[in-house]
């Protein structure tokens, strides 16, 4: 399900060719404060600013098809030197600002949108006065590296294509927002990661999960947080 989600919200912002929507709805005081809150403000002092290291990965999660260097010459992202002259960005740059950003701006900013967003992503309620959440899992493949399959591993031990990581999703019913995400290597198994969603379940909410979800200790993390469970 998560998947599917994925692509259609890619292949929609994609076909309509139009990116403004998504620039509007992130205030760029929110990408300021993550990156103070994760102390990456002294990387604006670099040619490349952390504010456009933070769009850059926002656009590579968008326009998934295209090369890190091919997102970059959509954004327009240029490097500034000493005399205040601007000059186009070498991929090695590329790479090496998103390595040095880190992914704690990007996880303050995420809690940022869905803090802001919260009322219009959980839609209207049930008839119980309810709202309505589903918990869902996926796997990815990730670039075939030495790191990538030290940190994530391989689902088959003896076919081994790419590293593999999991991913576990909490999402409104109701607007298909995500509204937490949880990520690990594919060893570490979706009841798991569900454990740590369970903070980020919203009160007075009914929480749909997959039979292979049954498990008391997740079960007994929900009844704790007074949420309503229900398993299908």
């Amino acid at each position: 399900m998560f998947v599917q989600e994925l692509e259609l919200v890619h292949e929609s912002v994609e076909e309509s060719g139009s990116y403004g929507s998504v620039m509007e709805a992130i205030d760029s005081d929110w990408i300021e404060q993550s990156l103070l809150s994760a102390n990456k403000a002294s990387i604006r002092n670099r040619r490349l600013p952390a504010q456009q290291a933070v769009w850059l990965v926002l656009w590579m999660g968008l326009i998934r098809n295209q090369s890190i260097k091919e997102v970059c010459s959509s954004m327009d992202i240029a490097l500034q030197s000493g005399d205040s002259t601007w000059s186009r960005v070498a991929p090695s740059v590329l790479t090496d600002c998103r390595r040095r950003l880190g992914e704690a701006p990007m996880s303050y900013l995420f809690k940022s949108t869905v803090s802001a967003w919260l009322e219009q992503a959980l839609g209207e309620n049930n008839a119980l006065g309810l709202t309505t959440l589903a918990v869902d899992g996926t796997v990815f493949r990730c670039q075939d590296s030495e790191e990538n399959a030290n940190e994530f591993g391989f689902i088959s031990n003896t076919h081994k294509p790419y590293p593999q990581l999991r991913l576990v999703s909490l999402i409104s019913t109701e607007t298909r927002m995500v509204l937490g995400a949880a990520f690990d290597g594919c060893h570490v198994g979706e009841v798991t990661l569900a454990q740590r969603l369970v903070q980020d379940t919203p009160d007075n909410s009914l929480t749909l999960f997959d039979r292979c979800y049954f498990s008391a200790d997740l079960l007994g993390a929900v009844d704790l947080c007074l949420n309503f469970v229900r398993r299908r």
